[in-house]
């Protein structure tokens, strides 16, 4: 069943990975699969511990991926139909747009139980605390107000950005649970862990 598209890039993914599935834990697998709406995207993002091999499911993506500096910033891209595959080596930034007449989604993999994902834009001028201004007009090469219009659009009251805050959350605490479910099973005294954990878990709360 598709997930709900009605977000400000026309996509939604259904992750299932270690968080949502404890038995891939050690396994070095997990799955997403990504629904996207006419027009929707999924923005310029790297998996810093995983590569990602997926296949186009339904309509048509454009799937981009852009090299390294020693590349010269190369943008490799294509369009896919359904049932074509791709391959994204690790680290690399990379996208998916829906080019078709069509809603479009895709199934990727990943050799990881835990890829991890860190979303370009997001990162950039939706960090915590903020990037200063002057240092993102110096290296953007915009000035002050395109910065400050970006970094509103990607701070924590944004809609997309609350929501993949709260998911955040979500995936910790099942991971905080899964760790104590593991010292428990094992009949292990896990005080240092626990205590780890509560510090951890207060600095998510705030």
């Amino acid at each position: 069943m598709a997930s709900n598209t009605s977000t400000p890039n026309g996509s939604a993914v259904t992750e299932l990975d270690v968080a949502e599935w404890p038995g891939t834990n050690m396994l070095g697998v997990s799955m997403n699969r990504v629904d996207f709406a006419l027009g929707g995207t999924n923005p310029t993002h790297i998996h810093p511990h995983a590569t990602e091999i997926g296949i186009i499911m339904k309509g048509e993506l454009l799937v981009g991926i852009i090299g390294s500096l020693d590349s010269g910033n190369k943008l490799y891209s294509k369009v896919l139909h359904a049932g074509e595959t791709f391959l994204v080596p690790r680290g690399l930034m990379h996208f998916q747009f829906n080019v078709g007449k069509t809603e479009a989604s895709m199934v990727v993999s990943f050799n990881s139980q835990n890829p991890g994902i860190v979303f370009v834009p997001l990162t950039v001028f939706g960090s915590n605390p903020p990037i200063p201004t002057p240092v993102l007009t110096k290296v953007q090469r915009v000035d002050a107000g395109v910065v400050e219009l970006l970094k509103s659009k990607f701070t924590g009251g944004s809609y997309w950005c609350s929501m993949y805050i709260l998911k955040q959350k979500h995936r910790r605490l099942s991971q905080y649970l899964n760790q104590i479910i593991s010292c428990v099973h094992a009949k292990e005294q896990p005080t240092s862990k626990l205590a780890l954990i509560g510090r951890e878990r207060e600095a998510m709360d705030r």
